[in-house]
């Protein structure tokens, strides 16, 4: 799981780098699939590992609550075309990529043995 969230990362740094990744030849994802595809591809995933990773781990409402809306937040910055929001939307994604390494923590929160 966390090789296939760290392929994920990679999609998510290439989007902030386009105009360069463009003039250097370099094959990335966004520059290689329509950008369309590009960018909803990596909004989907990211909605995806966020709903797999609430079900696993169930967190506390709240914090699942704050990730779900981290998790809309990086992607519909991803969605956007220009690259100021490029920069955003990896911001967003980082700051959710940090709330997936928190989640692990909640998995015996609230546990009565």
């Amino acid at each position: 799981m966390i090789g296939l969230i760290f392929a994920t990362t990679g999609h998510a740094q290439v989007f902030r780098d386009r105009t360069a990744d463009r003039l250097m030849n370099r094959k990335t994802l966004p520059l290689l699939l329509p950008p369309r595809v590009a960018r909803y591809s990596l909004a989907g995933l990211i909605l995806l590992w966020t709903a797999a990773l609430v079900f696993l781990w169930s967190p506390p409402d709240v914090v699942s609550a704050v990730f779900v809306m981290t998790a809309l937040c990086a992607g519909g910055a991803v969605s956007a075309r220009w690259d100021e929001a490029d920069q955003w939307g990896y911001v967003g994604y980082a700051v959710w990529l940090l709330l997936v390494n928190v989640l692990p923590g909640f998995c015996h929160v609230g546990v009565r043995e």
